[in-house]
């Protein structure tokens, strides 16, 4: 939320601790100073602090939904997500309208691998507060999990058009169209960049994408474009840039894999290079590279699942070529 406030009532972030407790002293039985300190502290990542925080908020203030959902969040972040169910269930049932309440009973679900009660929960908070985009891209990964692609793909668009500057949502939604084979890739991860910038963790990776997306849709000026951006903006130092490296002619298939030092590095080297080989036509090769992620690689990477739907076309393809 943007907007404007008197200085006056501005507190820094560094005095707020200090103003807050002074608020409590002048005002020891009012349970919102509490949760106001709580917040301070949990954003400064001091949970233990916080929760005590809300456990007096809560203690003064019985019915106090929010002091419920607060802590909730802050059992969440230390991945008690057990605790923090048990919390969001409370601030629901005291607040059965609170939107944000089900939205972060969403996230711990997820956390918890239990994709469907997550997806419950966004679609109760998307109806309570349609506007929510954060709902959307959440659900939207939340399918993903489920590898229901259409669904997420469905999801992203929606987080977009009403958060238009939601670079995660372009870039998950690049990822969503990678998995599926669609070419349009390329504009999701040229917009992320746009918005990100070409250093951050997930640049490389909108480039490899975007990469392959132009591959794909045979425009190899594109492709070229995405990897030449890469060698002047990115940070040729850091990880995946061996497989622009590799992609741009600079060091062959095996300098490449000497450079993925672990699963993870290994996961995504041979991704990448299963679907340059299988866009040359190797597919015999790609197939090598593939069934090694399957068998070896990390199931969490993205790259993981591109590489089992991969594995999936080159097969149909065998088969359909056999009748």
């Amino acid at each position: 939320m943007k907007g404007w406030a008197p200085a006056a009532n501005v507190i820094l972030f560094d005095q707020a601790i200090d103003y807050t407790t002074n608020q409590i002293r002048a005002n020891p039985g009012a349970a919102s100073k509490y949760l106001w300190r709580a917040n301070v502290w949990e954003a400064r990542k001091e949970l233990e602090i916080a929760i005590a925080d809300y456990n007096e908020a809560i203690r003064l203030d019985p019915g106090y939904a929010l002091a419920y959902n607060n802590r909730g969040s802050a059992w969440s972040d230390k991945k008690d997500y057990d605790k923090a169910i048990a919390d969001y269930n409370e601030a629901i049932r005291l607040d059965p309208g609170n939107a944000l309440a089900y939205y972060n009973r969403g996230i711990a679900w997820w956390a918890k691998k239990d994709y469907d009660k997550a997806i419950a929960d966004y679609n109760e908070a998307i109806r309570l507060d349609p506007g929510d985009a954060l709902a959307y891209y959440n659900r939207g990964i939340a399918w993903w999990a489920k590898k229901d692609y259409d669904k997420a793909i469905a999801d992203y668009n929606e987080a977009i058009r009403l958060d238009p500057g939601h670079a995660d949502a372009y870039y998950n939604r690049g990822a969503a169209f990678l998995i599926t084979g669609s070419e349009r890739a390329v504009d999701d991860e040229r917009k992320f960049l746009q918005l990100e910038g070409w250093r951050g963790e997930h640049s490389q990776y909108a480039v490899l994408r975007g990469y392959f997306g132009s591959r794909r849709a045979g425009k190899a000026e594109a492709a070229r474009r995405f990897l030449d951006d890469a060698a002047a903006k990115c940070d040729t130092a850091a990880w995946p840039y061996p497989v622009i490296r590799y992609l741009r002619g600079e060091i062959d298939q095996n300098a490449l894999l000497a450079a993925a030092s672990d699963t993870d590095k290994m996961t995504e080297a041979r991704c990448y290079l299963g679907l340059d080989l299988a866009l040359k036509g190797q597919a015999t090769a790609a197939r090598e590279h593939f069934l090694w992620v399957k068998e070896h690689g990390n199931p969490g990477f993205t790259e993981f699942t591109v590489a089992l739907a991969e594995l999936d076309r080159l097969e149909k393809a065998n088969q359909h070529r056999a009748k």
